[in-house]
């Protein structure tokens, strides 16, 4: 019989790893309702009508897994099938992205009834939008990475999560700073990872 893998060493480095994309996915309405409390009632209407844009990306995501993960190494179907989720979810989050900036003071009225917006509610619904594209394909690349079971660059979200963080109590600078920062770091991992992914393959690709 085949031994079974060390269930607690993966289950340990999945949470903090999901733990960080967290902070980086939803840690924006805490931080502005500590730092930036006046704005925090109009930023969590925002924060909650952008992130329809990364929930459409989900399903994209959450069907990958399965099929990355029924093999123990990568190989280029496995590869291609992770470049062809991140075109769709880049395409799909792109769209909805643009939609919802067109639209979105009609989505304000139709969901919550705000029939005339403010300039902030709007500018930062907006900037949200745009930051759901990076943090939607970061969420795709990570899951790839846990099927393959290649934690060790996944660890990268750990760290610019906990950057995230401590840059948004060292600003203080206001509430676009903080949107600012968000899409900077999601940019960031999201690339990180992706190159590594790239170079990985290609490297095996070549030795094989």
């Amino acid at each position: 019989d085949l031994p079974l893998p060390n269930m607690h060493n993966y289950v340990l480095a999945t949470f903090f790893i999901l733990l960080g994309y967290s902070l980086i996915l939803s840690a924006d309405v805490i931080l502005v309702k500590h730092l930036f409390p006046s704005s925090a009632g109009d930023f969590s209407y925002a924060a909650v009508l952008a992130r329809m844009i990364f929930f459409v990306s989900q399903p994209f995501s959450i069907a990958m897994f399965p099929k990355v993960v029924s093999e123990k190494k990568e190989t280029s179907v496995h590869f291609r099938l992770y470049l062809k989720t991140l075109l769709i979810i880049f395409g799909i989050t792109v769209l909805t992205a643009i939609i919802f900036v067109f639209f979105s003071s009609f989505f304000f009225n139709i969901i919550y009834g705000i029939s005339e917006p403010s300039v902030e509610l709007i500018r930062w619904s907006h900037a949200l939008a745009w930051c759901m594209i990076p943090i939607s394909l970061l969420n795709a690349s990570i899951y790839y990475n846990l099927a393959l079971n290649n934690f060790r660059i996944n660890f990268i979200v750990v760290v610019l999560s906990i950057l995230y963080v401590v840059m948004a109590f060292m600003s203080k600078t206001g509430v676009d700073a903080l949107l600012i920062i968000l899409f900077i770091v999601s940019v960031i991992s999201f690339f990180c990872i992706f190159i590594f992914s790239l170079f990985r393959f290609l490297r095996r690709d070549k030795g094989s």
